[in-house]
């Protein structure tokens, strides 16, 4: 974890763009129950939630001792190693822009599903490598004029999602509430063309009960 540590050791980056972004996510969280932000920076969605318990996980040591200025329950994590909760503990769980920098986000995917109750939501945003801009670039193999490559981006996005690819992965533990790509231009229009970014809210589903013949 210290060599993950090192890489992700800056703060985390606030701009117009990204509080727009996470403007989105927080107007689609519920101001109740239990929550959970995987990968939580310096706490600045859960700060401005209300709810009963907020904790975050984060691999940065100073993000999660500012996180906890917040009163936010922070721990210092990596996620790829799993998530440190009961099964069920958590009414809603968030990621932002995380998913993408993952090896493995299935894993993250599961245990997500995991440490939710059925019935509990899971809300996330992660940029969309395909809109339009980024597929010119790379059919002009010039993806450092990308942003996905810009400060060592491309040293980082490691997963790759068409909209309708990540939808079949949510699919396999939640029912799909929403799932899109936006802001951006036309993106109510066609989301995986022209959405920056791929939101979604999604529920788990019931567990089904065990019948003996």
């Amino acid at each position: 974890m210290d060599s993950k540590n090192r890489h992700w050791g800056s703060k985390p980056v606030h701009t117009n763009s990204s509080d727009k972004r996470r403007d989105i996510i927080i107007s689609m969280i519920p101001s109740s129950g239990r929550i959970l932000d995987v990968a939580c920076g310096d706490g600045a969605t859960l700060s401005r939630i209300t709810a009963e318990e907020k904790h975050g996980v984060d691999i940065n040591s100073e993000n999660v001792r500012e996180a906890k200025k917040h009163g936010i329950k922070a721990i210092q994590r990596d996620v790829d190693e799993g998530l440190p909760y009961q099964d069920g503990y958590f009414d809603t769980v968030i990621t932002e822009g995380l998913i993408q920098h993952l090896y493995s986000p299935e894993n993250l995917i599961e245990e997500i599903a995991r440490v939710l109750r059925p019935g509990g939501l899971y809300i996330g945003s992660m940029t969309n490598n395909y809109h339009l801009w980024h597929r010119v670039m790379y059919l002009l193999a010039r993806p450092e004029d990308s942003f996905l490559f810009r400060n060592r981006a491309w040293q980082i996005s490691s997963s790759f999602f068409t909209l309708n690819g990540f939808k079949k992965l949510l699919s396999k533990h939640f029912e799909i509430i929403s799932c899109t790509a936006k802001p951006g231009r036309f993106s109510s229009v066609f989301p995986s063309v022209f959405g920056w970014d791929i939101v979604w809210k999604v529920r788990k589903c019931a567990e089904r009960r065990k019948t003996h013949l």
